[in-house]
């Protein structure tokens, strides 16, 4: 599973002559848990990657038994872009569009793309790269609209990135009065 910041890594054990219990995280010791069920662990003190965490239980006799599990830590951000609008970066635009964007994350869950705060049809994606998406803004009313870019990844972590701008498909009323 994919973890980011203050994590409650519970667990169970039972043992009618319970001597001791230890909590390992990639085989250095974290804890003496033997009364508690549960650890808070801050993975912002970890690097990002795959991380081991092991519980080991020891009876009075000797014995002993573990539990591994294995988990992603990704405190890191994805990044993400609104690049260009072809064919010129202005605040006014008209007609068909190019919307150019890019995403990023290691472990990449989502990126979408939201026109007024609707996901644009078919540019929910989830490989990294840079995309273009042909807008017609024809089918919105002239005024400001505002496209952004939602990023997640795996471990919840969420990076978006608006812009504003302004649709104007009317051309200018224009009359000779005279002579």
């Amino acid at each position: 599973s994919y973890v980011k910041g203050a994590v409650n890594v519970t667990f169970t054990f039972a043992d009618s002559n319970l001597e001791n219990a230890t909590l390992l995280l990639d085989g250095q010791f974290q804890a003496n848990v033997t009364s508690t069920t549960s650890y808070s662990w801050n993975t912002a003190l970890s690097s990002d990657g795959i991380h081991r965490l092991t519980l080991t239980v020891f009876d009075k006799a000797g014995n002993s038994a573990k539990s591994e599990a294995t988990v992603i830590v990704d405190n890191t951000l994805p990044v993400g872009e609104i690049r260009a609008f072809s064919p010129s970066n202005g605040i006014y635009i008209k007609g068909t569009v190019d919307i150019t964007f890019y995403g990023y994350d290691l472990n990449l869950e989502l990126m979408k793309l939201d026109i007024d705060g609707n996901s644009v049809p078919s540019y929910s994606l989830t490989i990294s790269g840079t995309y273009t998406k042909l807008w017609n803004t024809t089918t919105y009313l002239d005024g400001a609209h505002t496209i952004s870019l939602v990023v997640y990844d795996k471990a919840g972590n969420q990076y978006t990135v608006s812009t504003t701008v302004t649709v104007d498909n009317t051309p200018p009323a224009v009359t000779i009065n005279s002579p």
